[in-house]
């Protein structure tokens, strides 16, 4: 729940000793408690809360409202060259190790879950936003009792509804309601179908008829992983659905070390086994690299591709190795993909981006970014950044360019680790302490991405020239 501003409780003041016959022994007493009582608050505070916010130290920067034109292409904007600054803030504090917001952007609505700081307690508020005036104007707030057990980690959008582990928010009025699977989570969506897994070894396939859920079929699969098996760091796939129509279908989490890779029929619960014509053994470390009309299973010097129904269109080597595409909101073809794989440029995205080892031509840690249209490489120093702060290493755990490869977003890792958007003609890196404590980035336009902090809601947009 938002936090309302609270009036700090006076602080007891000390009561004068009046014994007249001892003033010297009373002073002496009042000094002696005041330093105790000092020493024991100075300890107290010095000892860190659990998991705090490693950034909290900052001095935020003052919000400046968002006056973009709200266009979401994938791409990033230009803008970013100049700079990075805070837009505006919905404040929630995060007490000890109590869970975030969770928070879900659909068009112009960003919808966010708050969840009470207390563990005993199952109370939960959604509130739903309209992101695309100068500050966030509030829609609808629904405050609520979640499920026992509830995880807020995932959101599985389906018609008008949103799916966040067993509960369900309209994002029309706001009304919560729950579901009928107890013992699983929902996967993903297809259609009006959401595919549910139990993390062991069976999925079912549920739709919404009139006001219940129906079960419509229900599958055995192979053993269940949950972690993701999938390569998310070229192709960034928002979910592991691959074709389209009646030729879609659903990417299982499946062990790869005890099984197969396996791909499911949304509207039949059919499973299919991917057969391995290289007959690489279960043990050995594969990716599942997904496309748009199908998917690539690859270890580290093969790569076998299929169609959306499984079958397989092609077989090769791989020589591609620690080139990192950026993301521009379109998945490649299998075919794309494939000579990517095979060294290839990505056509699907504006350019790659690369580590190269330290040499004479590299003598210090850089970035390297290369424009898919030959066009132009460039080195890219993280130190040379408006954060006055040193960056050893960098390694990108995920990319983005504008269209005219003129800034390069990247951050060096998942969770509180540092984001840069660089200006490349500039050679410069910008970045600020908010964003960077900043987890959960959810970009909503090309200039506007919000995230998650031990403060609140925040949203970060470029800096006016």
């Amino acid at each position: 729940r938002p936090m309302s501003d609270r009036t700090p409780e006076r602080a007891p003041t000390a009561r004068p000793l009046r014994r007249a016959g001892a003033p010297l022994l009373a002073g002496a007493l009042v000094l002696l408690v005041v330093a105790v009582v000092v020493i024991i608050v100075s300890f107290q505070r010095s000892i860190p809360t659990p998991h705090a916010d490693k950034q909290r130290s900052y001095d935020p920067q003052p919000a400046v409202g968002y006056s973009g034109n709200g266009e979401a292409t994938g791409a990033i904007s230009p803008a970013w060259a100049f700079g990075v600054t805070t837009a505006w803030r919905i404040p929630y504090e995060v007490t000890g190790i109590g869970p975030k917001p969770l928070i879900y952007a659909q068009g112009t609505t960003l919808y966010a879950l708050f969840q009470s700081q207390d563990h005993h307690s199952l109370d939960i508020t959604v509130v739903a936003y309209d992101v695309s005036g100068d500050q966030p104007r509030e829609l609808w707030s629904t405050a609520g009792t979640a499920p026992p057990s509830f995880v807020a980690s995932h959101v599985v959008p389906v018609a008008h509804l949103l799916i966040i582990d067993r509960l369900v928010v309209d994002t029309t009025t706001g009304a919560l309601s729950l579901v009928p699977w107890k013992d699983a989570h929902a996967l993903t969506a297809v259609g009006d179908t959401v595919v549910v897994c139990d993390g062991n070894e069976a999925c079912s396939g549920w739709t919404l008829e009139a006001s219940s859920w129906e079960l419509t079929w229900s599958s055995a699969t192979g053993p269940q992983t949950t972690e993701k098996p999938t390569d998310e760091q070229i192709t960034y796939p928002e979910r592991p659905v691959i074709g389209t129509g009646e030729n879609a279908s659903v990417v299982l989490p499946i062990d790869l070390s005890l099984h197969p890779p396996q791909i499911l029929d949304p509207r039949t619960g059919r499973i299919t086994n991917l057969a391995d014509p290289h007959a690489q053994s279960a043990a050995r470390p594969r990716d599942l690299i997904l496309a748009s009309d199908g998917l690539v299973v690859a270890d580290r010097n093969t790569a076998v591709l299929y169609d959306a129904e499984g079958f397989v269109v092609g077989a090769q080597s791989r020589s591609e190795v620690h080139r990192t595409p950026t993301r521009d909101g379109r998945l490649p073809t299998v075919s794309e993909l494939g000579a990517f794989l095979d060294g290839g440029v990505p056509a699907w995205s504006t350019a790659t981006v690369r580590v190269p080892p330290i040499s004479a031509n590299h003598p210090r840690f850089v970035l390297t970014m290369e424009l898919t249209d030959a066009s132009a490489i460039h080195d890219l120093d993280p130190n040379k950044n408006d954060l006055a702060t040193t960056i050893p290493q960098f390694w990108p755990a995920q990319v983005r360019a504008s269209s005219d490869g003129s800034v390069l977003y990247a951050e060096k890792d998942e969770g509180t680790h540092t984001k840069l958007f660089f200006d490349v003609s500039g050679q410069v890196a910008h970045g600020s302490a908010e964003l960077t404590s900043a987890t959960a980035l959810t970009w909503v336009f090309d200039d506007l991405v919000v995230g998650v902090t031990n403060s609140g809601i925040v949203a970060f947009t470029p800096t006016n020239p």
